[in-house]
């Protein structure tokens, strides 16, 4: 592990520690792993370390909503078996503020991947990940090869990051669009990830929010709301 994982961890491992503080709920919105693909029995050693931390917070009493991304949509098997979390393929919807006059705060939350105009080729992809007969072969070849391939495929994906990073405000932009049509059905506050550029726009009562990403440090943000409504927090 390199000194900007180790920075990474520990930030991460911080933001847990004041969740249970604050006795709070978790939200993750995809790609929270590289690459996560569960065998049997076997976890990847350079992933330990994060699961059982990520364990230890629902063992604290606080409750895990996970939704699936594009590199960790896999991520279920292990959710899914473990009380109080709970994954969601695409998106969650739920009120909350039972105190608001209109009956609650209407959230919608989702990763993102797939819903730019352009990505004809990745909704594609998508299906054909998700599809049962792919995730049955990929099982068939076992973890040393299955993440072998993982890594092959998170190399490529930096890449693409590194040559789309002057690119990505258009698509914030865009997604930002798609998030206002999310109010105009009638949520309060819509947050999503994927985009890898952090952005807040509020309007009278609404907001829409890109999370960022942990990887470019000025990008590094996370989302909280409370009694004071939702704010964009830089860690």
């Amino acid at each position: 592990m390199d000194a900007k994982e180790e920075e990474r961890r520990r930030t991460l491992f911080q933001l847990f520690d004041s969740i249970e503080q604050r006795g709070g709920t978790l939200f993750i919105l995809g790609d929270f792993f590289d690459f996560w693909f569960e065998y049997p029995g076997y976890i990847h050693p350079a992933l330990k370390e994060v699961v059982t931390r990520l364990l230890q917070v629902r063992d604290r009493g606080v409750e895990i909503h996970y939704i699936g991304g594009n590199h960790d949509f896999w991520v279920r098997d292990l959710i899914l078996r473990e009380e109080a979390m709970y994954f969601y393929p695409d998106h969650i919807a739920f009120t909350a503020g039972e105190d608001a006059a209109d009956g609650g705060i209407r959230f919608y939350l989702c990763h993102g991947d797939g819903l730019l105009k352009n990505d004809h080729g990745y909704r594609l992809m998508k299906k054909v990940l998700r599809n049962p007969l792919a995730i049955f072969g990929f099982r068939l070849l076992g973890p040393s090869w299955g993440y072998r391939l993982g890594e092959k495929a998170n190399n490529r994906s930096r890449h693409n990051y590194t040559v789309m990073l002057p690119y990505l405000q258009r698509d914030a932009d865009e997604m930002m669009v798609w998030q206002a049509g999310r109010l105009s059905e009638g949520y309060d506050i819509c947050i999503m990830g994927h985009i890898h550029y952090p952005e807040l726009r509020q309007e009278a009562s609404k907001s829409r929010l890109l999370l960022g990403d942990w990887v470019v440090p000025n990008h590094r943000y996370y989302a909280l709301w409370d009694s004071d409504g939702i704010q964009r927090i830089q860690i």
